[in-house]
């Protein structure tokens, strides 16, 4: 399926804007050689921590047409230790064949080119829209029927290869005895805390296996970040589409609502279905403590690589120190 897909053999620049958007349009020169590359326009996102992500419009050549728009998905550098990319395409192009993911147009040395889906990404303030909340978990039922009807043919991989396993993580752990490559307040911040407190993501993630196991609950094929930027609502219809695929895999059945609620403070407080989701927690209370342990260990991982503006390590410590607290709960029950 991945080898049918048109791939460039270009690297777009992740800190010269002028340099990458000439790059680009060589690229759509290609990709769609009915466009006007010289009459494109670009608009660069600025919520992803990850990956630089942005959008190409080529506008209408008449009235009678709409403008077209394609999205652009330059990789991080060295998420490829974090994401498996192969993984990644092969999903996404299953996804985007029952209409759960945007189409997948081509491939390039590091990253992607996919279609536009109309909506504005949420904010922590909008999606407590009574409104927005019922279109988020009728397209999220609507994903999970699809993943159980075409189990055989979405995901890549085996049920056994989830996402939160020991040897998935067992990639993260060896790289922070210490912050390498950082500054020195970046060491000693990650002293004062991880050294400081003698922590061991080791010891702390078969704890958290132990507890999750105990729970009765199911391994399916999961978003894996449905933090709200990557939920997208157009109001003019009053759809919802995620996107952003990139960690999806199979996981345990509560980590997406888990985690969705750990990405802001506070709950809806109005929803019709307000004890529904309650009660869905109370039952996911084990994949709220694995979506605050991965991406503790996540941030560890990109406060070394990356090189976008992000303290990583603040983020390491905020979700670690949920983790923890909601662990002693857990213990002491």
């Amino acid at each position: 399926m991945c080898a049918d897909l048109p791939f460039f053999d270009i690297e777009l620049p992740l800190m010269d804007n002028l340099k990458l958007m000439a790059m680009a349009k060589e690229i759509l020169s290609k990709l769609k050689p009915s466009w006007h590359c010289e009459s494109v326009s670009f608009k660069f996102f600025t919520a992803g921590i990850t990956n630089k992500i942005f959008c190409v419009t080529h506008p209408a050549l008449n009235s009678f047409k709409t403008d077209e728009k394609v999205i652009f998905r330059v990789f991080g550098r060295n998420t490829e230790k974090i994401i498996n990319r192969k993984a990644e395409v092969e999903n996404w192009l299953r996804l985007a064949e029952v209409g759960c993911a945007a189409p997948l147009f081509a491939k390039f040395l590091n990253g992607i080119v996919c279609g536009y889906l109309d909506g504005e990404a949420l904010t922590v303030a909008n999606v407590r829209d009574d409104k927005i909340v019922t279109s988020v978990f009728a397209e999220y039922h609507f994903n999970t029927t699809i993943s159980y009807s075409h189990r055989a043919s979405l995901p890549t991989g085996r049920v056994s290869e989830r996402f939160m396993t020991r040897s998935k993580l067992e990639n993260f752990f060896p790289q922070h005895g210490s912050c390498s490559g950082q500054s020195w307040s970046k060491q000693q911040q990650f002293d004062e805390f991880f050294t400081k407190n003698d922590i061991s993501l080791r010891k702390d993630f078969i704890k958290l296996q132990e507890l999750i196991n105990a729970l009765p609950t199911r391994v399916v094929f999961c978003h894996n970040d449905l933090l709200v930027h990557n939920i997208l609502y157009d109001s003019k219809s009053g759809k919802v589409s995620f996107i952003d695929y990139e960690y999806a895999g199979f996981n345990y059945q509560g980590f997406d609502i888990a985690n969705h609620f750990c990405e802001y403070a506070g709950m809806p407080s109005t929803i019709d279905a307000k004890a529904l989701l309650r009660l869905a927690l109370e039952r996911a209370a084990g994949e709220v403590l694995a979506a605050h342990f991965f991406w503790s260990a996540w941030a560890l991982v990109q406060s070394q690589n990356s090189i976008i503006d992000f303290d990583y390590l603040g983020y390491a410590i905020v979700r670690y120190k949920m983790f923890r607290s909601l662990m002693h709960v857990h213990e002491g029950a």
